[in-house]
């Protein structure tokens, strides 16, 4: 993670490339508004899909051809091991399922003008990942809990999720926050709150996406 003391230019970095610039917009559940922050690493996406051998009963009558050829090539003296009993069919390999996509991505909250509190935007992201409202609005004895940032969702349609925006070529919407880590910095400002924080954030989308929608997050 960057370090405000690690020669960071703050002038290019809050003024400067747009591409520098992260924005989490967040629903009225989480504070509402916009998290902005500023970035000097690249952003990474990955994908993983799982893809497994042949079903019991799938191609029986191409591994019993092999089976007797093999039977037929040891028979004549060919070296134990040269031949399977199963056939190239069988090595097909079907598609089980894709594994979900997420967004890591670090970037630095900034005190860059007077009276800013980087604190305030450091709540509204701690509001996604724990259960909304405080101990004391639970009903009955803490057993019911509501989801993080008021968090719902029907059969097609979710509500009070995140959008992510990174500079001007990446947006996803529909997100959620998986994990959140900020580090207060040991320096503050005139007010008395931290200078900057290095923050860490984890999302994904709520449910799973196809090939298209991550090309439209990219711009592609």
């Amino acid at each position: 993670m960057a370090e405000i003391n690690d020669s960071i230019d703050l002038d290019q970095l809050i003024n400067g490339s747009e591409n520098a610039k992260v924005r989490v917009r967040l629903p009225e559940g989480a504070g509402g508004g916009v998290v902005s922050g500023f970035t000097q690493e690249n952003f990474s996406i990955a994908g993983a899909a799982s893809f497994e051998g042949k079903q019991v009963g799938h191609f029986d009558q191409f591994d019993g051809v092999a089976g007797a050829a093999a039977m037929v090539g040891n028979s004549l003296g060919a070296d134990i091991g040269n031949f399977t009993s199963l056939s190239r069919p069988a090595t097909n390999r079907r598609w089980t399922s894709s594994d979900p996509v997420q967004f890591p991505i670090n970037f630095m909250l900034i005190s860059y003008r007077d009276g800013m509190d980087i604190r305030k935007d450091a709540a509204k992201l701690f509001r996604c990942v724990y259960p909304a409202g405080s101990a004391t609005d639970a009903v009955g004895f803490d057993v019911a809990m509501m989801a993080p940032m008021g968090y719902k969702y029907s059969i097609n349609e979710a509500q009070n999720t995140v959008t992510l925006q990174v500079g001007k070529w990446f947006e996803a919407d529909g997100l959620l926050v998986d994990d959140v880590m900020v580090e207060f910095s040991r320096e503050i400002t005139q007010n008395g709150s931290p200078l900057y924080a290095n923050v860490s954030l984890t999302l994904s989308p709520w449910r799973m996406v196809y090939a298209d929608d991550i090309v439209g997050y990219i711009g592609g």
